[in-house]
């Protein structure tokens, strides 16, 4: 397994218990999957699938914060 691979993994698993953890804050419940994959430019990156009522809840409280955090936070 290529350290890329591993890479998307990890930010799969991160990805997850971190959505997981927002949507269980507001007691939001429902099917949640993060496939981890390599993209055609070698970089790993994560796939979510989500029900519907997760989606819309994701999408608004996307506006919840006003500044995103800062690119050095950030993991590639």
């Amino acid at each position: 397994m290529s350290e890329d691979e591993r890479e998307a993994i990890r930010l799969a698993g991160d990805f997850r218990s971190r959505i997981q953890r927002w949507l269980d804050q507001r007691e939001i419940q429902g099917p949640l999957i993060a496939l981890p994959c390599v993209g055609i430019d070698g970089k790993p990156n994560v796939e979510a699938r989500t029900g519907g009522r997760i989606a819309r809840t994701l999408a608004m409280g996307l506006g919840e914060r006003s500044h995103p955090p800062p690119p050095s936070t950030w993991r590639t």
